[in-house]
């Protein structure tokens, strides 16, 4: 047994899938954030495909291991997948290939995976498809039950995001109630973030100054057109000061005509000057472009637990959600909400927010208090997973962040989880 707990996290998400590989991060971030020393307990992560270890290489010096999961794995050979068939066949494993690497390191818990051997627990993200079976592909439809009744079957804890997920997880598998627990994860920022300038980035894509940002997957059940909806029912004059940024893949595989449909929606209602839509963008730039906006807008009509909605929350932005379970739980703290389906009242709180704009609000002021606020939910979110991992080690308290223009400074308190008042 090792000297101290090991936690493992195997790693979700892609340049297919980022909001998993936020999931993945922000999980990361609060586990080294809010470790009161390194004695408390050792954290690794293994992620999918050279491509990835980009996104760890920041984290690299807090964490035990960070590697690509091939390099702990073997590979197929007879003698190997002889061996894994009998332990799955007549010891009750449930993947030998990867609990076996997991023993030799020291797990103590493992995330999220399910394993007969190892303690740990899986997550399930959302059932969009039971709510949205119409945007969905029937083989993908099939997939995704049979992973999610894989974990319901495996699993030692079910974790879901959301107490919305949660409600749906019971109703589809009544086997799994008593054996879920919610997680609703936050987020976490990068040192560079706020030593950066936005205007640099507004410049860079060639912006006007005041903008409403849309940070989401083009896909239907995001509500994009809805938006261009909300805007033509704004009166003209009043309209020719609003603009909509847009950010995001672009491609859906599912839907593959919906950007063109999206495209063809601007053009008819005029909207050229109204909208822009930048695609997929360096994270960084997309959270520059965060901090300058008017607002933050997302008018998704389902959800599992956005990311984008608690990243506008951290930097204290107005935040106009659409009036689903799931954004009412989020609660951020500058919320207003709107009927998703009623593009009048969307054009209502669009002029609110655009009138109400400053351009001389203290960005800095507002973004200090909200980090103040941010981090109670930050170290609940650190210390609810490591509940579920069975460890309980002192950690850190949150504490007021004073910013600084030091770019030092900015990155000491972000790296290590703590405030200061270095000047």
């Amino acid at each position: 047994m090792p000297d101290k707990p090991h936690i493992v996290i195997v790693a979700k998400g892609s340049a297919a899938w980022l909001g998993g590989r936020q999931y993945t991060l922000n999980l990361l971030r609060a586990l080294i954030a809010y470790r009161a020393g390194l004695d408390s307990y050792d954290v690794s992560v293994l992620f999918r495909g050279r491509d990835e270890a980009v996104s760890y290489e920041p984290l690299r010096p807090a964490l035990r291991v960070c590697a690509e999961i091939e390099t702990v794995l073997q590979d197929y050979t007879l003698a190997t997948r002889v061996r894994w068939k009998f332990k799955r066949t007549f010891q009750g494993w449930i993947n030998p290939r990867l609990d076996e690497p997991l023993l030799r390191l020291g797990t103590t818990f493992a995330y999220p995976i399910s394993s007969a051997t190892v303690p740990s627990a899986d997550w399930i993200p959302d059932f969009q498809y039971l709510h949205y079976p119409d945007r969905t592909s029937a083989a993908d439809i099939a997939a995704r039950k049979l992973e999610f009744s894989n974990v319901v079957r495996h699993a030692r804890r079910i974790v879901l995001s959301s107490e919305n997920a949660e409600c749906d997880c019971h109703a589809v598998f009544p086997q799994s109630v008593g054996h879920t627990t919610v997680l609703r994860f936050r987020v976490f920022a990068e040192p560079e973030w706020l030593a950066a300038d936005p205007i640099t980035t507004i410049r860079k894509y060639n912006l006007p100054g005041k903008f409403a940002l849309v940070s989401n997957w083009f896909v239907p059940t995001k509500n994009h057109i809805f938006i261009l909806d909300a805007l033509a029912a704004v009166r003209e004059a009043e309209r020719q000061s609003m603009h909509v940024v847009f950010t995001g893949d672009i491609y859906d595989y599912r839907n593959p005509g919906f950007y063109n449909v999206f495209l063809n929606r601007i053009h008819t209602l005029g909207l050229q000057k109204q909208v822009s839509i930048l695609g997929v963008i360096p994270k960084h730039d997309q959270i520059q472009l965060l901090r300058a906006a008017t607002g933050y807008l997302q008018p998704s009509l389902f959800e599992g637990w956005n990311t984008g909605v608690e990243e506008a929350h951290l930097f204290g932005k107005r935040i106009l959600l659409s009036d689903i379970p799931v954004h009412r739980e989020q609660a951020p703290a500058r919320a207003t909400y709107f009927d998703p389906r009623n593009a009048g009242d969307l054009a209502g709180k669009l002029m609110e927010i655009f009138s109400a704009a400053n351009p001389a609000e203290n960005r800095a002021e507002i973004e200090q208090a909200s980090f103040a606020h941010y981090s109670t939910l930050q170290r609940e979110f650190a210390r609810s997973f490591l509940d579920i991992c069975g460890v309980h080690p002192p950690m850190l308290e949150p504490k007021p962040i004073t910013l600084s223009h030091n770019v030092q400074t900015a990155m000491r308190y972000l790296i290590l989880g703590r405030c200061t008042n270095d000047a």
